[in-house]
């Protein structure tokens, strides 16, 4: 590659007990399904946008707590599937957060950060 071209943007997709060294925003999905997560996956391959992403994603089954909260504290954006699940409690106090977005069983009346899907957050802010 010389000087002129550009790279184009890419995402990564990150699971325990990784992390990514590209300074790119990052964004940690929470207990989505690994149909939205390859929904996701595919918008990004099929779409031309101008900022690539860290995607961290996290299961309550993976159970490595310590790298959550250490990946929750570099996040600029957070999406949480309400569901329950054995860290319920974790989400619930994030969903309070403003850099938190959320779908699922669970509504709360008023809140701006609801999604119907996670493609949803990608399709408004990743452009």
């Amino acid at each position: 590659m010389n000087n002129s071209e550009t790279k184009a943007p890419y995402c990564n997709f990150i699971t325990p007990p990784d992390f990514s060294p590209d300074s790119m925003p990052n964004i940690l999905l929470v207990d989505l399904s690994w149909e939205e997560i390859e929904e996701i996956a595919v918008w990004f391959k099929n779409t031309n946008t101008a900022t690539g992403y860290n995607v961290y994603l996290y299961q309550d089954t993976m159970w490595e707590p310590d790298w959550l909260s250490t990946v929750k504290d570099s996040m600029q954006y957070v999406i949480v599937n309400t569901a329950t699940s054995a860290i319920t409690d974790v989400k619930m106090r994030w969903i309070k957060e403003p850099t938190t977005w959320y779908y699922g069983p669970v509504q709360f009346k008023g809140s701006d950060q609801q999604l119907n899907r996670p493609l949803d957050w990608f399709l408004k802010h990743a452009k």
